[in-house]
């Protein structure tokens, strides 16, 4: 009988964001909002607590035969607020083109600053509250498992079993207008029942076939299913929430070749089939593309193949140093495919359920053509891992190269009036050495070079026949970290 529980505390304070936009017409240096002015100041703050606890319990039925079963809960809970509010001004003149103007101390507006009419002047702060741009949610999940694990005829081991969950959500919030009002009400109501097997067949003593079925859920997490409205300031974009979005449904399929060449040597090759029902996925407002909202989006497969490959350099263990060196090489592909026409986007006037087929198909350009299918966003068409690493196991001693890139893919969904937006394959070269020591081995060093060729993480707007256009560079530059570690 083994327990666990686990209580975490987590919390995100970010830096109060300062914004100051002065407008000048005809040589008049002002405020005027109509004209996109202003000075603003706003701190965001999330708070979430998360209580997570299970039991598991093994029975020995025969010596080859194990039962097992097991119970599990997770509560979650989330507060979101943002604090706004703006420096403007009132009666004042003379207004000088620089931000720390507004606040010396002679231009604060007291009862005792007066202008010709008799009327107060300065600079004032007020308030500005957004009610979208705070909210409340929880999650409870629940759940248990009953799984069994046997041999058949020696050379099949078999493990399957079938886990139910039940899952709840809840959500506090206010819409801009306050015509949505939530207070703790209940928007997520699943039961779960996920069936699983698994089968692996011993060829000989160094090769296995491994089968598994399964069948699993992703759900919506507290930002995209609620009604919140979040500016990014840097960006200057918007993420608008979905309060009705749902849980993706999942159906996994996979078979696995392996060999092990030596003990601390792999080769394996998969084939694997994924089916999503109902996926979430990042789409862009048709009049506002900087206002982004998630979307569950039609049914979606996905086919792949995936080889594994890790081989020392020698086995020679007369040659000690080169034997410590190890080859990785792992190689994914993919092919994906969501059905337009089982994606609704919208419900015209007359009830009728507009497609993402229809809504492209209506803003195709001249001379382009439509397929039913598209690529799944977040899904990469490939993924290259490369490593080389050098381990001394007696004095925990480990050194390595690794080298990571993924094909370009498609990461916002356009309305169909301006271009689906792509993220451009980033090639990611790290350094990692660690060293152990002390008499316990618990004292640890670790030294990284992250992003060693200092590449960019880019996004693209892409449409036909046109050339791809910059949504968004983040320059990560390289970062270097050094860590010790103490394990008591």
């Amino acid at each position: 009988l083994n327990w666990a529980n686990a209580l975490s505390y987590s919390r995100v304070y970010d830096p109060d964001f300062r914004e100051t936009r002065i407008s000048v017409t005809d040589g008049d240096t002002n405020l005027n909002t109509g004209n996109g002015s202003g000075i603003d100041r706003f701190w965001r703050n999330l708070n979430e607590i998360t209580e997570s606890a299970r039991v598991d319990a093994k029975i020995p039925l025969s010596e080859k035969v194990d039962f097992k079963t097991g119970l599990s809960g997770t509560i979650k809970a989330r507060d979101f607020e943002v604090q706004n509010y703006k420096i403007t001004t009132t009666n004042i003149s003379n207004i000088e083109f620089n931000p720390n103007w507004f606040l010396r101390d002679e231009n604060i507006w007291t009862m005792d600053e007066l202008d010709v009419d008799g009327n107060p002047q300065g600079t004032f702060t007020i308030g500005s509250p957004q009610p979208p741009n705070n909210y409340s949610a929880r999650q409870n999940i629940f759940g248990g498992y009953l799984m069994l694990s046997h041999p058949i005829k020696k050379v099949i081991k078999l493990v399957y079993g079938l886990r139910v969950e039940k899952t709840d959500m809840f959500y506090t919030g206010i819409n801009n207008t306050g015509s949505k009002q939530y207070f703790d009400e209940k928007t997520l109501d699943e039961f779960n029942l996920l069936p699983s097997l698994n089968a692996t067949i011993s060829l000989n003593e160094k090769m296995n076939l491994r089968a598994a079925a399964n069948r699993s859920v992703a759900r919506p997490s507290f930002k995209e299913k609620s009604i919140a409205q979040i500016y990014d300031p840097i960006t200057k974009r918007t993420f608008v929430g979905n309060i009705d979005l749902q849980q993706t449904d999942i159906i996994n399929l996979d078979l696995r070749y392996e060999y092990f060449l030596t003990a601390r040597e792999l080769f394996s090759v998969a084939v694997f089939y994924k089916q999503f029902e109902g996926h979430i996925e990042l789409v862009s407002f048709p009049t506002a593309p900087d206002n982004l909202k998630p979307r569950n989006s039609g049914q979606a497969d996905v086919f792949g193949a995936e080889f594994d490959f890790r081989k020392a350099i020698t086995n020679d263990t007369n040659n000690e140093f080169l034997s410590r060196f190890f080859l990785g090489f792992n190689a994914t592909f993919v092919r994906s495919q969501v059905d337009l026409k089982s994606v609704i986007v919208d419900t015209l006037t007359n009830g009728d359920k507009q497609t993402e087929y229809e809504l492209r198909e209506n803003n195709l350009r001249d001379g382009q053509s439509l397929d039913r299918y598209r690529p799944m966003s977040g899904q990469s068409p490939y993924s290259f891992n490369a490593s080389i690493s050098y381990a001394v196991p007696e004095s925990q001693l480990n050194v390595s190269l690794a080298y990571n890139v993924q094909g370009e893919q498609l990461s916002i969904i356009s309305s169909g009036r301006i271009p689906d937006i792509y993220t451009i394959p980033f090639h990611s070269l790290n350094f990692n050495a660690y060293r152990s020591f002390g008499k316990k081995q618990n004292h640890k060093i670790t030294v990284g070079v992250a992003n060693i060729l200092d590449e960019d993480r880019t996004l693209v707007y892409r449409a036909y026949k046109a050339d791809d256009q910059i949504y968004t560079t983040y320059k990560p530059g390289r970062v270097i970290t050094l860590k010790y570690g103490l394990t008591f």
